[in-house]
């Protein structure tokens, strides 16, 4: 495979049924793009789209989408489910378990390999206007552990989970869909609070989800472009050896996603996650290739 292509593959666009293109997200596929991440449709438009880009494709597309409350949170016909934080009240974390099992389910029937969940944030703030009830809790031990199980329920299906948004969104009091959130807090409170399910989990973790937040005590960078939250801290000091993923880069958290999505590469991230412009940032990446910023081992790595 040639080194365009290879490139192509780190990229994972969306695909927003009602205003994407079928033949655009072909194209995308003929560029060599790594896998799409799905917002809405029918049962039956999931089932065909995904059958028609992965016929159009020469390499193993991976699809994936938000269905942190099931399936139905985005597809018509599929089951919506409770959220985290009504799951986490009952005491039960075999509930965890199931709500990730019929959501595995029901991903094996649609042709999606690839949840982006569950959240292990820590609700502790209770006017945190992006984690809310998306928490299992503020309390870390019942976040790991009820988290622990949701991810045994996606296992026992063969369908990836990815943890998020680390190093930990529920400090903020910002929406990173709208703006940068940032948290006041020092390194020892971050990581033995916030991050702490992200430490505990990490065994158990296809990937991690990284959030636009900045922790300037660590770096004036967000943590989703920062080498020292993503190589330093998560690589080598939590020694995570699997996927990192950007949050969505087109999120206003982001000044720009086609630098930041370069940044993130450098910083140690594998994927880059839903680009506004595919494309700008697919040449940004040959350009900081052609630059030696970017090198072969680091996208064979990924």
């Amino acid at each position: 495979m040639d080194i365009a292509r290879k490139i192509a593959r780190v990229i994972f666009p969306h695909y927003r049924f009602g205003e994407t293109k079928i033949d655009d997200a072909i194209k995308l596929v003929k560029l060599g793009v790594g896998g799409f991440c799905l917002y809405g449709g029918s049962v039956d438009e999931v089932v065909e789209t995904i059958r028609i880009l992965r016929s159009e494709s020469d390499h193993p597309l991976i699809f994936a989408a938000d269905y942190e409350n099931g399936v139905g949170q985005w597809v018509k016909g599929a089951t919506k489910l409770p959220p985290n934080m009504a799951i986490s009240a009952s005491g039960d974390k075999n509930i965890a378990r199931r709500k990730a099992e019929i959501t595995a389910i029901e991903c094996d029937a649609v042709g999606v390999d690839w949840v982006f969940a569950p959240v292990v944030d820590l609700a502790c703030n209770h006017s945190n206007p992006i984690v809310n009830t998306r928490a299992f809790s503020d309390d870390v031990d019942t976040t790991i552990e009820f988290a622990r199980s949701y991810i045994s329920g996606l296992n026992s299906f063969n369908v990836l989970n990815s943890i998020k948004h680390f190093p930990g969104h529920g400090s903020t009091s910002l929406d990173s869909h709208l703006t940068l959130p940032e948290i006041d807090k020092g390194f020892d409170d971050i990581y033995n609070y916030d991050m702490k399910p992200f430490r505990y989990l990490i065994d158990v973790a296809d990937a991690i989800m990284v959030g636009h937040i900045r922790v300037s005590s660590i770096d004036k960078n967000p943590a989703s472009v920062s080498k020292k939250f993503i190589s330093e801290i998560l690589r080598d000091r939590l020694n995570f050896s699997q996927v990192v993923i950007t949050d969505a880069l087109m999120m206003k958290a982001l000044n720009n996603d086609v630098e930041s999505g370069v940044m993130a590469f450098i910083a140690g991230v594998d994927l880059l996650l839903y680009p506004n412009d595919p494309y700008k940032l697919y040449d940004e990446l040959l350009k900081a290739y052609q630059r030696g910023e970017i090198s072969d081992v680091m996208i064979d790595v990924s």
